[in-house]
């Protein structure tokens, strides 16, 4: 019951012009297969509560619900490349240079978030998706990977990738983690919006 009535308050169109899933099943099938699944997928180094909080339906619906906003920051440091040739045509994916740039535009990186486990959570989420059959570029992410990263990058920010002690009822099924993500989410999405404005500006 609870899968359902967050798959039919979050799985709604992107994009104005975008049809919407009129149907229950409809919703809990854009549900699973763009989000769950895909996150599951790319938990190698992850287990027991840490698994359980990041493969949530839960933590789902919080990236679903946060989708239009994550597509803004991903199509703006998708083409924040220049360097070569290559990057200047991959303007629809995302380099882990660029990844950590727009990391360090917001100041998230620290010492549960460094560049090393940045790194690391990139190609574990690319491997995923190469395994899967949906990506063979692994210097590269997609927009479905990058709204997978963004579950890794705040469980590594909010957790510091530790197990942490007992699980209490809320960490058993993800609940907890999925609050904190929601306010992490709503903080950062606003500073990139700052972040981008004044960018454009050319401040």
């Amino acid at each position: 019951g609870a899968l359902v009535r967050l798959a039919w308050t979050c799985c709604t169109p992107a994009k104005p012009d975008e049809e919407t899933p009129l149907s229950v099943g409809g919703r809990l099938r854009t549900l699973i297969s763009n989000i769950i699944l895909p996150m599951s997928e790319s938990l190698n180094t992850l287990g027991g509560r840490d698994r359980r909080e990041v493969s949530s339906p839960y933590a789902a619906a919080v990236i679903a619900h946060y989708r239009q906003d994550i597509e803004l920051v991903f199509g703006y440091y998708a083409a924040a490349d220049k360097s070569s040739m290559e990057a200047l045509q991959a303007d629809d994916s995302l380099n882990l240079d660029e990844l950590l740039m727009m990391l360090k535009d917001a100041e998230q990186l620290d010492a549960s978030l460094s560049a090393a486990r940045v790194g690391t959570i990139f190609k574990e989420v690319n491997s995923a998706s190469e395994a899967a059959g949906e990506d063979d570029d692994d210097n590269e992410l997609t927009l479905e990977e990058f709204l997978q990263i963004f579950v890794r990058l705040g469980h590594a920010k909010l957790r510091g990738g530790g197990e942490g002690t007992a699980d209490s009822e809320a960490a058993a099924d993800g609940k907890g983690f999925a609050v904190l993500l929601a306010a992490w989410l709503e903080e950062l999405m606003g500073v990139y919006k700052r972040v981008i404005r004044d960018k454009k500006r050319g401040a």
